[in-house]
């Protein structure tokens, strides 16, 4: 097979997608009054309550602006005292052991500066956690990490400074990767979240030649913990982010399987990975393997199709295999290759029903006869594609269930260097599908292929007549 030079060196994960670009925001003035409430009995002092439009710093101003930016954007109005709720579980859950480390001398204040009357309560777990030994700056992002982790949805997150660099690295192929694809999932397969005995992360896929194929990771291990670390209590987005880091930096993970736990040392190293890879089958069959939706793939999509071999040919198998998605202008324009008319499918937002027509000028043969491949690895972006050609009867679908992630994410810019990740819409396809009540179902079932075999890709060409 040949590929489209546009490198992505990434360790592939379904929860990085679907997101818009990074935007600043201020947050007004609040009318919340300062006031005083009683000390608790080993408080030394009363804690006094500011309102956010008092003068705030950091970590104060990292939960205002989370509070003011979730009830702005977020796809369902929240209610305060929900978010408020979300945010006191984060406090109590906060570990003292890793904030002592990095904060040893912050006791706090005796100031609590919330965004709503509903966290009156969050500033009462503070206190109580500031006298277990746990800084006020940590206190306060965990109850940002909190409020995203319990009080939205799976994919919604805030990450941390360390984290946002290393996502963003990883969304324009600057960090080496392990060459897996994870994902948070329940018992029965359905996108999950936070983290837990019941929303485990689990191996998706591996991929051939990496540290994680030869180190023996097999699709359907659990990872428990990364460096020691559990991953029970993480968003999916912040568990991807710690099992990045530079190559030739060892990261163990630990995994749960049915044989029992095991500890896997990996070292991360520059994985190339072509955002398209292309080529023809036989003389009348063409292949297009998509492995991300960046807008560098849409463009090389647009490339490959006007190939003269690709004008010709009669069939092109239409590999979504394992891709993670991306940007939902990407999955759009790559429809629209296929499509003549209609909508690729439509977006719900707080301001209501955003239809995506397809995009005229379409480079694919109208007699070109598709089938498309999708398995537990394709999701977001790459499930608009798969639902718009399945909805509108131009491809046929064979493969497994996909991943089912229905939600897009805007990046907002947190104080600090971090960033929230807010779900701003929901998409469905054509005829209201809707992949996030179970994922897209192929119109043929096939298995994953066994090492060695690839039946889906098999019985693809015997659809295409190959």
């Amino acid at each position: 097979m040949k590929t489209v030079h546009l490198v992505l060196m990434v360790l592939l994960t379904a929860c990085v997608g679907d997101t818009g670009s990074r935007v600043e925001s201020t947050v007004p003035p609040a009318s919340s009054p300062t006031t005083t409430i009683a000390p608790l009995p080993a408080a030394p002092d009363p804690i006094e309550i500011q309102g956010c439009g008092s003068a705030q710093t950091r970590p104060w101003s990292l939960l205002c602006r989370a509070h003011q930016l979730v009830t702005e954007h977020y796809v369902d109005v929240p209610e305060p005292a929900s978010l408020a709720a979300a945010a006191t579980a984060g406090v109590r859950l906060a570990r003292p052991e890793s904030a002592a480390a990095n904060e040893p001398a912050d006791r706090g204040t005796g100031v609590c500066v919330i965004p709503d009357s509903a966290y009156i309560l969050l500033c009462e777990a503070i206190a109580e956690r500031v006298l277990d030994g746990v800084g006020i700056e940590r206190l306060v992002e965990a109850a940002v990490q909190g409020l995203f982790r319990f009080g939205l949805d799976p994919f919604s997150a805030y990450l941390a400074p360390d984290y946002a660099e290393r996502i963003d690295a990883l969304g324009s192929g600057q960090v080496a990767g392990l060459g897996m694809i994870v994902g948070a999932q329940d018992e029965a397969g359905h996108p999950c979240g936070p983290i837990s005995e019941l929303c485990t992360l689990r191996v998706l896929a591996v991929f051939d030649f990496t540290p994680s194929a030869r180190e023996g990771v097999l699709v359907g291990d659990v990872i428990t913990a990364i460096d020691a670390t559990p991953t029970a209590g993480l968003a999916e987005t912040e568990a991807v982010a710690a099992l990045h880091s530079d190559a030739g930096t060892p990261t163990v993970i630990t995994l749960t399987r049915s044989t029992g736990s095991v500890d896997k040392t990996l070292v991360h190293e520059d994985i190339p990975l072509a955002a398209v890879e292309y080529g023809m089958i036989t003389d009348a069959i063409g292949y297009l393997r998509i492995n991300d939706f960046s807008q560098e793939a849409a463009q090389a999509v647009g490339q490959v199709l006007s190939l003269p071999e690709m004008q010709s040919a009669g069939g092109l198998v239409l590999d979504l295999r394992d891709n993670p998605g991306g940007l939902v202008m990407s999955a759009r324009a790559v429809a629209s290759q296929f499509l003549r008319e209609g909508l690729v499918g439509t977006e719900e937002t707080r301001s209501g029903i955003v239809e995506l027509p397809v995009i005229g000028g379409g480079l694919a043969p109208e007699n070109m006869a598709v089938v498309t491949i999708v398995n537990g690895g394709t999701a977001s972006a790459a499930e608009i594609v798969a639902a718009a050609l399945q909805g509108q009867g131009r491809a046929q679908i064979v493969g497994v269930r996909t991943f089912g992630k229905n939600l897009v994410q805007e990046v907002f810019a947190a104080p600090g260097g971090g960033e929230y990740r807010i779900t701003v819409a929901r998409w469905t396809g054509p005829g209201g599908v809707d992949v996030g009540t179970g994922g897209l179902i192929p119109d043929v079932i096939v298995d994953d292929a066994a090492p060695g075999d690839d039946p889906a890709l098999d019985l693809a060409l015997a659809l295409l007549g190959g």
